[in-house]
């Protein structure tokens, strides 16, 4: 009953959380990198309480580490496009496993 309710949610859930993690990755980079100005994120995310001061004070860009940050966000950037191009790729295959795992598990 679990495999055939379940499966999914679980697929476009799993999913959305990488895709969530890539680009949240690549917007750290950036901020980091000076590249964008986190400075509308930063006072968003303050005040939100003391977990996100910590939060806010994590995306000042850091100028010691900057071109290595600006090269990461590049690298990011590439690695996000790709794996969205191979997400769309292979979307019909998602599908067709979830739908064979549906049928198995009657």
């Amino acid at each position: 009953i679990f495999l055939k309710y379940c499966t999914g949610p679980m697929v476009c859930l799993t999913i959305l959380l990488a895709i969530a993690a890539v680009l949240g990755l690549t917007f750290f980079c950036y901020a980091k990198a000076g590249i964008l100005d986190a400075s509308v994120v930063t006072d968003a995310v303050s005040n939100a309480g003391s977990a996100g001061a910590t939060a806010g004070e994590a995306l000042v860009a850091s100028e010691d580490n900057a071109k290595w940050f600006k090269y990461a966000a590049y690298a990011m950037t590439a690695f996000s496009v790709i794996f969205l191009l191979v997400l769309i790729a292979i979307r019909k295959s998602i599908i067709n496993a979830v739908r064979i795992i549906d049928k198995a598990s009657e």
